[in-house]
This record gives C-alpha cells, sequence and structure tokens, in this order.
C-alpha cells in the first residue's frame, strides 16, 4: 500500500507542477511578474497559516530558531528556492515560449540529479541515468515537434 501511496504522491506533484507552470504562462498575460509573485506567495502564505492554524499541518520551526540548529541553512533554503527560484521561472516564462519554457523546466530534475551527483558525491545507478536521458529526450522531442525554436510567448 505504501508503494501505491508513494506513487500517486509523485503523480499528484507531477500534476500540480505541471498545472502551476501553464497557470503562470496564462495569469503572465494579465499580471506583472512581481504582482504574479506577490499572488503566489500570498496564496501559500494563507494556505500554510490555515493548516497550521487547524492542525492539519505541524511546524518545528520555532525550535529550529530557539536553539538555532540549522538556522544558516534554513536561511540559504529560503533564498533560493522560493525566492530565487520562482523569480527567475517567472520571468522565464513570461521570455520564452511555451515549449522553450517546457524544456527548461523539464530538465529541472536531471540538473538536480547532476548537482547533487557532483556536489554531494551521490551516485545515480544505471536505472536512475537511463530514465533521466529517456525523460529529457522526450521533453526535447516534445519541444521539437511543436516548434520549439521561436521566442516570446506561445
Amino acid at each position: 500500500m505504501g508503494s501505491a501511496v508513494n506513487y500517486l504522491a509523485g503523480v499528484g506533484y507531477a500534476v500540480i507542477f505541471g498545472f502551476s507552470f501553464l497557470f503562470t504562462k496564462s495569469a503572465l498575460d494579465n499580471l506583472a511578474p512581481f504582482e504574479l509573485l506577490f499572488f503566489r506567495f500570498a496564496l501559500a502564505t494563507a494556505a500554510m497559516g490555515i493548516a497550521l492554524a487547524s492542525g492539519l499541518a505541524k511546524s518545528r520551526l520555532r525550535e529550529k530558531i530557539a536553539s538555532r540548529q540549522g538556522l544558516r541553512d534554513l536561511a540559504i533554503v529560503c533564498l533560493c528556492q522560493p525566492i530565487l527560484y520562482f523569480t527567475a521561472e517567472t520571468f522565464g516564462v513570461r521570455d520564452s515560449s511555451s515549449s522553450v519554457a517546457g524544456v527548461v523546466i523539464g530538465a529541472i530534475p536531471a540538473c538536480v540529479a547532476g548537482a547533487s551527483a557532483w556536489a554531494l558525491k551521490e551516485r545515480l545507478s544505471v536505472r536512475q541515468t537511463a530514465s533521466l536521458i529517456v525523460s529529457m529526450l522526450g521533453v526535447a522531442l516534445i519541444a521539437l515537434a511543436s516548434g520549439g525554436a521561436g521566442s516570446g510567448s506561445g
């Protein structure tokens, strides 16, 4: 049962990730990038506040801050993931075609795997490497088939 839940969670994540890209592309037709980022962060803050207040989620942030355990690492993650990543993604989606942005976003898992192999000295199995290559080829093939050479919004 646990394995099925893991696969469902992975599929759910992929669907949410894909739709967030699609919604970002559509929302940028009506909003400036920083307006969209404000609404994304405000919505996420409200949702997390509700989840914490209702007991659906628990946080150990106060413990971490009080003990200063991992505070520097937390600050780095807070700067890089939501702020730098979402800002770069939003401007990149705005300034590129859908197919080019799809290729770049589709390459993120391969880049993370490569970075972890380099920075953390993690070893990728042959199966993982083959899966990443097939995934990247699929993304590139879809982009090429849809005429991914153009730029601008599309």
